[in-house]
């Protein structure tokens, strides 16, 4: 049987997710609205949030009914929008939720008395404006303004040493033409471009007005990471010009907003201005270290992204850490960032592509790196040089990992991680028995290892829930 972990309920106050561990740290909540929908609800309530509400602001998720017990929803989202009558027990979670803090729009008068945060509507059907009126006026969500509605694709921007780019045209799938046509997209490298659109991509080479290549360069020491490297001011995601055959170890493709980003488990991946992204394209040797264990290739990009910070002197005390398995957070309490990652096998190489997002810039959805900096009276770090420090330490971690280093990365990881000693609970679903442990590490593949009160220790998997991996893990059955 498969057991079950989640927290336990009184953590350890250093660690605990749910006290501030720094005094100046903030308790932020993720900017997620919920729509509570069931096999009989219509899709339009769902549809005219989704078009009401700013797109670089917050993510709209529909949530059925039953989801609102089982999965850990209640402290990542903003705001739940109910349609429908709901169960006694499910009311309870929503109960529960609006006593700590929660906000409910309600169109089905679940509650009669009442409530800080709770709204009742009392209507089927609402017009777009007047659910604009309530979202802005009753819980100050923010709303469309014209520049989101601006889908206008770009021209990239090819960014490169000489020397790199030398090698990148003499690559197969560039010999021939000057064109690489993926499933999605066609990234165009000719001198005869066309208009830029969803599904193609003409590539200049010339400077780009918003991306300081010159210092981007000056910065990067990489052999391969980092280059070439497409800026894209407008794209629909980042991830969409390595939809289909490998291009080269190290292409890297930033954008400057995305249409339609995603994060894991198909989760949508706000890009307000000012946020940082990337997706890079790494090879690994299947024969390797990290080729049979690619799956700490996720674990090594978030290191990467938060050493190239911490390391310099003037940012050393600065408390950005890592989350396992993915994100990156301020404190304990407030997510700057996260990764996601696919592979493939290609005969002789395994190959991963990474996308990669860091709020460095923007003071929404919650809180960015310079914001932090900035308070702590340091002067703000540029995103050509984060760049540039992230793809320096990634390729020196990577090299540390198939060269028999890999406890000098595992010590630096467990340097910025959240979770020491952290206390989950196990419930085994064979009996319901629940069994407290603590977190010790990761193993050799990154997934999480604990250990119980008798010293048994062993590895948990997440569950697949799309709100919080620590907040859903799986023990396979020992046999």
């Amino acid at each position: 049987m498969l057991s079950r972990i989640l927290p336990i309920l009184k953590l350890n106050q250093h660690h605990s997710f749910k006290v501030t561990r720094m005094a100046h740290s903030i308790i932020t909540k993720p900017p997620n609205i919920l729509v509570q929908t069931s096999e009989n609800s219509s899709p339009r309530l769902l549809e005219q949030v989704q078009s009401i509400v700013s797109p670089t602001r917050y993510v709209v998720y529909p949530i059925q009914s039953e989801q609102l017990i089982s999965s850990p929803w209640a402290k990542n989202a903003l705001l739940l929008i109910i349609q429908e009558k709901l169960e006694s027990e499910v009311l309870e979670e929503v109960v529960t939720y609006l006593d700590s803090g929660g906000q409910v729009l309600d169109f089905s008068q679940n509650i009669e008395k009442t409530v800080d945060g709770y709204v009742n509507i009392k209507s089927e059907s609402i017009a777009n404006t007047e659910l604009e009126n309530i979202l802005l006026n009753d819980f100050k969500i923010e709303t469309c303004k014209e520049s989101d509605a601006k889908n206008d694709y770009s021209y990239g921007y090819l960014v490169s040493s000489p020397h790199c780019l030398e090698t990148f045209f003499r690559s197969k799938r560039l010999m021939e033409t000057k064109n690489i046509v993926q499933s999605q997209i066609t990234l165009d490298f000719s001198s005869e471009l066309k208009q830029p659109s969803e599904n193609y991509l003409p590539i200049k080479s010339e400077p780009s007005p918003n991306f300081d290549s010159s210092l981007y360069l000056s910065n990067l020491s990489t052999s391969s990471l980092g280059q070439p490297l497409i800026f894209v001011p407008v794209i629909s995601s980042s991830m969409v010009p390595f939809s289909g055959g490998p291009i080269t170890h190290g292409f890297t493709v930033v954008p400057q907003r995305q249409l339609s980003g995603h994060g894991r488990g198909g989760n949508k991946w706000l890009s307000p201005p000012g946020c940082s992204m990337f997706s890079i394209q790494i090879f690994l040797k299947t024969s390797s270290f990290l080729g049979t264990r690619p799956s700490l290739i996720q674990h090594l990009v978030a290191l990467a992204q938060v050493h190239a910070i911490r390391r310099r002197e003037e940012y050393r005390d600065v408390d950005i850490r890592l989350k396992w398995p993915n994100d990156i957070y301020f404190g304990n309490s407030v997510k700057l960032g996260g990764v996601i990652a696919k592979g493939t096998v290609v005969r002789d190489d395994f190959i991963v592509t990474i996308g990669a997002g860091l709020n460095l810039n923007n003071e929404h959805p919650t809180r960015s790196v310079n914001q932090v900096i900035k308070e702590s009276g340091k002067d703000e770090l540029e995103q050509e040089e984060m760049l540039a420090d992230t793809f320096n330490v990634l390729e020196e971690v990577i090299d540390k990992c198939n060269n028999g280093q890999f406890a000098e990365v595992e010590a630096l990881y467990y340097k910025y991680w959240l979770h020491e000693d952290q206390r989950i609970r196990i419930i085994e679903n064979e009996d319901d028995i629940i069994k407290n442990v603590t977190v010790t590490g990761i193993d050799e593949f990154g997934f999480l290892k604990v250990i119980d009160d008798d010293k048994k220790e062993f590895t948990v998997f997440d569950d697949g829930n799309s709100f919080d991996m620590m907040e859903g893990l799986i023990r396979p059955k020992t046999r």
